[in-house]
């Protein structure tokens, strides 16, 4: 394997266990209707945890239910682990047999990660393991299609693309965790600073 490939290897395969475990740790309390602990585990750097935890008492002494959704979720999230996993410890070692498949389901991991960046990432509410899975997920998308680009898998264009897409990822995502980190401040409390000066 080249460098591209193993570098691709260590981020999937660090991104997919992780995610299998946050799976895992995320359906086990939703079954038990712990829909704060749940949501701690997603949002953990989230500012008013506290105020947030009182809200889901009511919803964790309700009828059962809600609890599915979050017992969804933890699939949801065991889905791409499993993926990764599979891309690090076979699609990659592999690829001349599954070009097409291991290049549409880095995308996938391309998608699933960032999909939660934006969301939850960018509003200063992921816990820092979190924030760490961004970057392995990028890493590794970046350097799975730059070496499906190389060996002429995929057109220049779109190899280009998937390229520059992690790139800006990683950097906007830098930018904002730079100056929250300067300034102090989550999305949360710039809401709540405006509410409170009206």
């Amino acid at each position: 394997m080249n460098a591209a490939q193993w570098i691709a290897v260590i981020c999937f395969g660090l991104w997919g266990l992780a995610h299998v475990a946050f799976g895992i740790f995320t359906i086990l309390p939703a079954t038990q209707n712990k829909l704060f602990e749940v949501y701690k585990g997603v949002c953990g750097a989230h500012p008013n945890l506290s105020e947030i935890e009182q809200a889901f008492k009511a919803l964790e002494a309700a009828p059962r239910g809600v609890n599915r959704l979050f017992v969804q979720h933890g699939c949801n999230i065991f889905k791409p682990g499993f993926i990764a996993c599979a891309l690090s410890f076979y699609l990659i070692n592999n690829w001349d047999k599954y070009p097409f498949v291991t290049f549409v389901l880095t995308l996938d991991i391309f998608f699933d990660h960032n999909f939660y960046g934006v969301a939850v990432d960018w509003a200063g509410y992921a816990p820092p393991v979190a924030n760490a899975m961004l970057y392995f997920a990028n890493i590794a998308v970046l350097c799975e299609v730059y070496d499906l680009k190389d060996k002429n898998v995929i057109a220049d264009w779109v190899g280009i693309l998937f390229m520059v897409l992690p790139a800006c990822m990683m950097a906007f995502t830098t930018v904002l965790h730079v100056k929250r980190l300067l300034t102090g401040k989550t999305e949360s409390s710039e809401t709540s600073g405006v509410t409170n000066e009206a």
